[in-house]
């Protein structure tokens, strides 16, 4: 496991940190219009990618020892899946595009579609990938091709695409991670489909479906209603905000989700077990997840004036709030990952289905007021959520919500009490620059120290970690 975290490490925060430094830059030449587009067609590829799937691809990791034919069937039921609902798209674009009042979703949508082809043909080559607990080859690929695709990006900015330059991005991407897959695996689909194989492993899958489409559906709800209901630039700032604070929990749940749900699957049957590693790995993602969240609140501010310029500061708010919930989604979803790896896939589409009558509810109250709003409203519906996600693991396997609160509260009282050095500092100084490298300095330095005054033994365990390893 060790291994899988080190290679997903990298993987992650290589290709993080050149997507983000990619997004900085073609902000800083585009319009928020332009990404708020992109925000309403990757509501419906995001949509479609989850039928695509239909979770046979967890359901391979989750078997552990997928055949050929297994992996045969899932390839061709992923590819004409995929096929099919590129074929809907593009005979819907103009309905879509009536819809939102945009001609121009048409053309973008025939062109960013195909990324759902591309797809189909790398889920089972990630999951074998997965399996063998080889991520070394997945950040390869997933580097290589977040570079190709920056570039074509980026070039196309600069020379006035404007939309098509992040359509493109997209797609360029996409085509480069297939091909590098495809090289590095060798592996190849045998002419076989099995009604047998697809019906055990669909059995296991449809509730991950379930889930997935319910989880996808509440994950771009507030941008269908936000590109309907208010306009191109308002959805803009919103993407923004969840995209920057998208950055580190995407890159901390990636890297710790795609070794965990593997790692929990091999010891499913050891109900003790389960419980040490996922104590574990709440704690280490506490550790290091809190102050990294809190920490871009404090700064959202200067650090979007000098990134961004001011054109994208109604979008400071939408970061802080966002960040919050966040950072209590990344702890909820150790629940969720314990929940699969047993085999209750069905526990968790029961509480998708809970989660997503409160996030609605909560939407319908939130739309009429904006979307700061409406931000608020997925801060609060995922607060909720993480009493929802726990409860199961608590009657199941004794490890709910109080045991987990219990196990993060001291990191959190750490992180936070930081923050507010951090800002207090922050306030006392005027130039931007001075303000986000002097406010990050005293707040590690004072997280440090709070951690030493708790006596929080996961940090001495890190260090301790450190120490052994440059000793050697």
């Amino acid at each position: 496991m060790t291994t899988g975290v080190f290679w997903t490490s990298i993987d992650r925060f290589t290709t993080q940190f050149v997507q983000f430094v990619v997004g900085i830059v073609i902000a800083r030449i585009v319009s928020p219009a332009d990404f708020g587009i992109l925000g309403i067609l990757l509501v419906f590829v995001s949509l479609s990618e989850v039928f695509i799937d239909s979770g046979l691809g967890k359901a391979l990791i989750q078997k552990n020892n997928p055949t050929q034919e297994d992996c045969s069937t899932v390839f061709y039921f992923n590819l004409l899946i995929s096929v099919l609902l590129y074929g809907v798209l593009w005979i819907t674009s103009p309905i879509i595009a009536t819809f939102y009042k945009m001609t121009e979703l048409v053309d973008l949508m025939h062109i960013i579609s195909l990324i759902l082809v591309l797809n189909s043909l790398i889920n089972v080559p990630q999951a074998i990938f997965s399996i063998r607990l080889d991520f070394k080859s997945l950040a390869i690929a997933n580097f290589v091709s977040a570079v190709f695709g920056g570039l074509v990006g980026i070039l196309m900015a600069i020379k006035g695409f404007g939309v098509w330059a992040l359509v493109w991005q997209t797609v360029i991407r996409t085509l480069v991670l297939s091909i590098v897959l495809t090289i590095q695996l060798k592996w190849f689909p045998s002419f076989i489909f099995s009604k047998a194989s697809f019906k055990g492993l669909y059995d296991y899958g449809v509730n991950l479906f379930g889930s997935s489409l319910i989880a996808s559906v509440l994950e771009n709800l507030n941008a269908m209603v936000i590109g309907k209901l208010f306009n191109p630039k308002e959805l803009g700032f919103y993407t923004r905000g969840l995209q920057f604070a998208g950055l580190p929990y995407l890159t901390i749940t990636s890297i710790v989700y795609r070794v965990l749900f593997p790692a929990l699957s091999s010891v499913k049957e050891d109900k003790v077990r389960l419980v040490q590693i996922s104590k574990s790995v709440i704690r280490y993602l506490s550790f290091l997840t809190f102050p990294i969240f809190l920490w871009i609140i404090m700064i959202a501010d200067p650090i979007v004036r000098v990134l961004l310029t001011e054109k994208w500061l109604p979008s400071v708010q939408i970061i802080q709030i966002i960040c919050l919930a966040r950072m209590i989604t990344v702890i909820a979803g150790v629940s969720v990952q314990l929940l699969d790896a047993v085999g209750r896939s069905d526990l968790s589409l029961k509480q998708n289905i809970l989660k997503a009558i409160i996030r609605i509810v909560l939407l319908v109250v939130a739309y009429k007021f904006g979307i700061v709003w409406i931000a608020i409203a997925e801060l609060a519906s995922t607060s909720i959520h993480f009493f929802i996600n726990t409860y199961y693991p608590g009657k199941i396997l004794n490890y709910g919500a109080l045991s987990q609160i219990r196990d993060f509260m001291p990191i959190l009282i750490s992180a936070a009490l930081s923050t507010m050095v951090g800002f207090l500092i922050m306030c006392l100084i005027g130039n931007l620059y001075l303000k986000i490298i002097f406010a990050l300095i005293i707040s590690v330095t004072t997280y440090v120290g709070f951690l030493y005054l708790f006596k929080q033994r996961d940090f001495f365990e890190i260090i301790s970690l450190i120490k052994t390893h440059f000793s050697k």
